[in-house]
Order: structure tokens, then C-alpha cells, then sequence
């Protein structure tokens, strides 16, 4: 083929020129020097150079930004392998462009073929960025479906927004009902700074962002100055994009991101917060039933106040906090006097409506942490967080008081009841209600219309019907303590086992601080953790040999078997002990092979002081140990067999003289 004279050419000569300009890509050629040699129009108009312009001249002096760049790469290895690449590469020197590109070596250097692919890389780019909102649309459906709600549910929205924005933080705001300001619910950055969640923040009606909430504006872009006082700017931000969240066609709140850059957000970051926001209004939507659902089963229908599940599992929750933090709580139970006669003189109409005058009164003088709730009839619980039993008279006077100005014509003007108690006097919320409980039956008997604070040494009297109670429970017991006392007997070496565990125990949770009606249910399941060998026959009993494998199994069915037997005599907690005192926290125990977190304290305490009569009084096949020999052992079997807590009480009541050879071996 005969030498091209076109000033696109330079001094290439091949003999397929008309099959490559027929293709119809753009293409050039480089010597092996990395001058151009061939430019077509095609290539002119993409590298937007005319060919006079670059032949003759370095590739990598003409396009500084391609040196050093996966293109120069691929082109020396196309050279060097005498074999055509083919990669992809971004064009940053020219308009922004993505192009596919194969470099073809032949005899004079590099034969360079382009075509531009940013529409592909652009329909890629938003199918991720689609797929990455379906899998965050996803996980926070999962997460609502599953239950999941509160912070940890806002935080997770807030983290897969920002994520998807690109933001360096983002949040979701409550508005506050009847007040203006908005609650940050949820929050997250990637290490930029942040308010606390559950921070208010006031006054935000009048501020840009309020736009948003009074729904002027499904979405604001703001862009801060330096020394601006809005509150995202003082964190560092420099902009912000934020979208109203409506349920049920009411503002919710917010849903906002902050980055520190002033140019972070686009109209298409605009377009996709709204995207985001409507599909999140589905879950905030699925949220408030939720919460509503929960609502009317934890309340009250005639007072709505709480109803009795709900402050007992918020009394387990406050128990737990106050014990970590070592923080006061109280519990107050407050009763209507003489309601009776009002529901058989007025009516039960008018006995309701008394009693949703009281829920009334209540809660106008309650703080915002207290907890009121009916408990059934005309009885009432008012839950105390941060407070003491001074305190509670003080603020269970106001409501007597106010509840005394109520007018409740016809109904003559009705007094109230109340029994206090605090964790001085019971350490489980159990026995927090059933103190507070003996306080309020206290109260009603010694005159009504007063108010007592629990006090060991005053509060003795029970109801008719639970002397009636007691009085079985107590014959009951008595029987299976006699029982207990019968299996001890069989044995000499065993003889007032029951007895001495019951002492330990009790002076192990003594130790620990328990208070004294906790004590004394210990040392009561104490004296019958044994009865369950009732099943266990006389003869592995009574071997003197150490027992087979089998034996072995047959003997531990006697805690499963002592728990079924007390079931209907002592509390869940104390028949809970008596399963589990022979569980370990190494998991090696019995029946249920328990882990340490699993243990409750009083089998602990149980176990310890069970294996320490047995190590410390003498058996046909085991002498016994002396005090010291007994709690080196306990001290090297911390942590497997033996819980620290009860161990380090042990430690304390030995060095106190509490114990020695001779009582232990009694």
C-alpha cells in the first residue's frame, strides 16, 4: 500500500491503515521512543489535540498526568511481552472520562486503541450506590422486624446514611412533644465530633433546621461560615443535609448528615436523603405500632398509668442500675382507705372514677423519673430511682396531701395508706415489694391515713389471710425440714449437715451485705437443699466405697428431685437455689451444667457452704481437713468450682474467727 501523506500520519506506514480506520475507534501510534507516529480523527476529537499538534512529541510530555499511572504500566508491558493489554483508565487531565483501552505492540512501537466508557462507569456507579441503599434499606428492615428499637436502631440509621452520603456524621432527631427542640435519638461518624445521644437540644423552631421539621421544606442544604454559631458548625462541620421524617403524615423528625467539607452535597445527594427518607418512614411507621402495641400492654386501661407487669419489670431494670451504680431506690405501695365501702355505697362507677382522680393527682406531682403504677383494686406502686427513704416520705406527703384536695363529691374526702422500703432493707426487688407491702399493712392497721417507713423491729403483722398462709407454709416446712433432718441422721458423718450449711450460708450472704429477709430465705432453702435425696436409695447413700458412675448419676438427680418437692413450698428464688447448688462456674456442675454469669449468688453461696461441711467433717472414704487445709482448697478451686465473690466472704469470715476446727467439725 503506498505512503498515506495525511498530516495525521507522521511516518507510519501499514498496510491494514484502511481495515484500522474502518473499525472506527480512536486510535494512535507510538514509536518505541513514546513519540506519537499516527493520531486519527477519531483520537483528535477525544484527546482534544489536533494531530499536527502531537506528532513528533512524548506521549508523557504532552499528558504529564498519564506518567506514573496504571497506562504507563500496561504500555511498557505491552513492549516488553510483545503482547496487546487491555485495561480501563480515568482520564483526569481531560474532561473527567472513563476509556477501555488496548495497547497492540507492532514492528515500529505501539498501536494505542481507545473508546470512551463513562456512561457504562456511571450506570455502574448507581447501580452501586443502588445496591448499597437496598442492602442499608435492608438491614435496618431486619433490624426493625426484629425487634430492635431505641438508640441502637437510630444509631444503625444514622451510620448507613452517612455511609451512603459519604458524610462525616449523621443523626436522627425526635421532635419533642409540646416542647421546641428536638431529641438526638440516634447519631454516628466515622471519629468527627458528635453530641451525646439523648441530648436536647432547644430552640431549633427557629433556626433553618426548623424549616424542615414544620415541613416548609422536605429538605434544607446549608453551608456554614467560619465562626457561625449554628451548633453543627461549632462541631467542626461546614455543611449539612437534612430531611423531614414523617409517620402517619405528622413531622416525626429529622433525618440529618454533616461532613467537614463545604462542598460535600449535591442536588443527587439531595434526591437520594429524600429516597432514603421515604423508605424510612416505613420503618418509623412499623416502629410507633410497635411502641403503641407495647404501650397498651404495659398500661392500665381505666387510670393509665403503668399496669402491675410493667413496673415490676421496670423495678427489676432500676434494681440492677442501683445496685451497679450504687445509687438509692425505693419503692412506696400506696392504698385507698376503706375503698371497699365506696364501691358498696357509690358504686363501682364512682369507685373508678375515684381512683382516676388519684392516677390524676399523682401524676401531676410526679418527677419525670418516678414510676407510677396500679397494681390492682385500689393499690398503687410508685417507683423511686436516686431515692432515699427520707425522701420518699417527703415527696409520698405531697401526694397524700394533694390527693386530700382533690374533690371527690360525692364521695367524701379519702385518705391513703403507704408503706416505704429502699434497698437498705432488701437487695432483690422481690423482697422490696413484699417489705414495702408489710410497711402499707403496718399503716392500715395502726389508724390508716399514714404513712410507714419499713423497720424490722415494727413491721411483724400479717393479714388475716396471709397468717392463714404462712401458718401452712410454716407446717409444710416443718415437715420437710424434719425430713431433711431424717436423711442428715442416716449417717453419722452427715448428721446436722443441713443445719451447719444453713449457718454458713447465712453468714457468707451476711458478709456480702445481703439484707436480713434475704438471709433468712437462704438459710431456710439451705436446710432443705438436701430433701431431694429422698429418691437416692439407702445403699449408695450409705456406701462407705466412693460411688460407681452410675451411682454417681443416680445421686445427682437428688437437686432436680429436691427443687420439684419444695416447688409449692418456697419462692421461684429459693427453689431456684436449691436446683442449682451443685452447678460450678466452670460449666462442670449440675443438673444444667451452668456457666458462671449464668449461677445465681445463692447457689453460689449454697455450693460453697455445702462443700465446705463436706470437706471440713469426716467421711468413711475423706477425713477431714483442717480450716486452713478446707480454704486452701476453696481458694485453688476459685473460678472452676467455686464463685470469687463467695469465696473472698469465706476468707473474711475465717480470718474473723467465725469458724475453726472445732465448730466446723461439730
Amino acid at each position: 500500500m503506498p505512503h498515506r501523506r495525511d498530516p495525521r500520519f507522521g511516518q507510519l506506514e501499514l498496510s491494514n491503515y484502511e481495515l484500522l480506520e474502518a473499525a472506527g475507534e480512536a486510535f494512535y501510534a507510538l514509536d518505541r521512543a513514546w513519540r506519537f507516529t499516527f493520531v486519527n480523527e477519531r483520537a483528535e476529537q477525544l484527546l482534544q489535540r489536533q494531530a499536527p499538534e502531537l506528532l513528533g512529541r512524548v506521549l508523557w510530555d504532552e499528558f504529564p498526568l498519564a506518567a506514573n499511572t496504571v497506562l504507563e504500566i500496561e504500555f511498557h508491558r505491552a513492549l516488553r511481552e510483545d503482547h496487546f493489554v487491555e485495561f480501563t483508565n480515568f482520564y483526569e487531565s481531560l474532561a473527567p472520562a472513563w476509556f477501555s483501552v488496548r495497547a497492540v505492540p507492532y514492528s515500529g512501537g505501539l498501536l494505542v486503541f481507545f473508546r470512551p466508557i463513562t456512561g457504562d462507569k456511571l450506570v455502574e456507579a448507581k447501580a452501586r450506590e443502588l445496591a448499597a441503599q437496598d442492602a442499608a434499606l435492608r438491614e435496618v428492615a431486619i433490624a426493625v422486624a426484629g425487634g430492635m428499637d431505641g438508640d441502637e436502631l437510630f444509631s444503625l440509621i444514622a451510620h448507613r446514611t452517612g455511609a451512603l452520603l459519604g458524610a462525616d456524621a449523621a443523626g436522627v432527631l425526635q421532635l419533642e412533644t409540646g416542647r421546641d427542640g428536638v431529641r438526638l435519638v440516634g447519631a454516628w461518624s466515622n471519629g468527627a465530633p458528635l453530641i451525646e445521644v439523648g441530648t436536647l437540644i432547644p430552640g431549633v423552631q427557629q433556626l433553618p433546621l426548623g424549616e424542615v421539621l414544620r415541613a416548609e421544606q422536605s429538605t434544607l442544604n446549608l453551608r456554614y461560615e467560619e465562626g457561625s454559631e449554628a451548633l453543627v458548625a461549632r462541631l467542626g462541620y461546614r455543611c449539612s443535609l437534612s430531611v423531614a421524617l414523617r409517620v402517619e403524615g405528622q413531622v416525626w423528625g429529622a433525618l440529618i448528615v454533616a461532613a467537614l467539607r463545604a462542598d460535600a452535597f449535591s442536588d443527587d445527594h439531595r434526591k437520594r436523603i429524600q429516597d432514603f427518607a421515604e423508605l424510612l418512614e416505613l420503618a418509623l411507621s412499623r416502629i410507633e405500632d410497635r411502641r403503641r402495641l407495647a404501650a397498651r400492654a404495659s398500661t392500665d386501661a381505666l387510670t393509665g398509668l403503668a399496669n402491675h407487669r410493667a413496673f415490676h419489670e421496670r423495678l427489676d431494670e432500676e434494681v440492677h442500675r442501683a445496685h451497679r451504680h450504687g445509687r438509692p431506690l425505693s419503692v412506696a405501695l400506696l392504698d385507698v382507705d376503706e375503698f371497699k365501702s365506696i364501691n358498696d355505697t357509690f358504686g363501682h362507677q364512682r369507685g373508678d372514677r375515684l381512683l382516676v382522680q388519684m392516677a390524676d393527682s399523682f401524676s401531676e406531682q410526679a418527677r419525670t423519673e418516678d414510676v407510677f403504677a396500679r397494681l390492682g383494686g385500689d393499690e398503687f406502686a410508685l417507683l423511686l430511682p436516686d431515692t432515699s427513704k427520707e425522701q420518699a416520705v417527703v415527696l409520698c406527703e405531697r401526694l397524700r396531701e394533694a390527693f386530700a384536695a382533690v374533690d371527690t363529691q360525692p364521695v367524701p374526702p379519702t385518705t391513703l395508706s403507704v408503706g416505704i422500703t429502699d434497698l437498705g432493707d432488701a437487695l432483690t426487688a422481690e423482697g422490696m415489694v413484699r417489705l414495702a407491702d408489710g410497711a402499707l399493712y403496718w399503716s392500715k392497721e395502726h389508724g390508716r391515713n399514714r404513712i410507714c417507713v419499713y423497720d424490722p423491729e415494727v413491721v411483724r403483722d400479717l393479714s388475716a389471710g396471709e397468717r392463714a398462709e404462712h401458718l401452712a407454709r410454716s407446717q409444710t416446712l416443718t415437715g420437710l425440714r424434719a425430713l431433711a433432718r431424717a436423711i442428715d441422721a442416716k449417717d453419722p458423718s452427715t448428721r446436722q449437715h443441713s443445719d451447719r450449711v444453713a449457718r454458713l450460708a447465712a453468714l457468707l450472704a451476711q458478709e456480702l451485705g445481703w439484707d436480713r429477709y434475704d438471709v433468712a430465705l437462704l438459710g431456710e432453702a439451705a436446710l432443705l437443699h438436701d430433701v431431694g435425696k429422698l429418691g437416692v436409695p439407702d445403699a449408695i447413700l450409705l456406701k462407705a466405697d466412693r460411688l460407681t458412675e452410675d451411682e454417681y448419676e443416680q445421686v445427682k438427680r437428688h437437686s432436680q428431685l429436691g427443687a420439684d418437692i419444695v416447688d409449692d413450698v418456697l419462692n421461684p428464688t429459693q427453689v431456684e437455689w436449691i436446683l442449682h447448688h451443685h452447678e460450678r462456674p466452670d460449666g462442670r456442675g449440675y443438673p444444667d451444667g451452668l456457666l458462671a454469669h449464668d449461677v445465681s449468688a445463692g447457689a453460689t453461696l449454697l455450693a460453697l457452704a455445702d462443700s465446705w461441711d463436706v470437706m471440713t467433717v469426716s467421711r468413711p472414704y475423706q477425713a477431714a481437713k483442717t480450716t486452713e487445709e478446707a480454704l486452701q482448697e476453696c481458694r485453688n478451686l476459685t473460678g472452676r468450682q467455686f464463685a470469687t465473690e463467695a469465696v473472698s466472704a469465706l476468707e473474711a469470715i475465717v480470718a474473723r474467727g467465725l469458724l475453726d476446727d472445732t465448730e466446723a467439725a461439730a
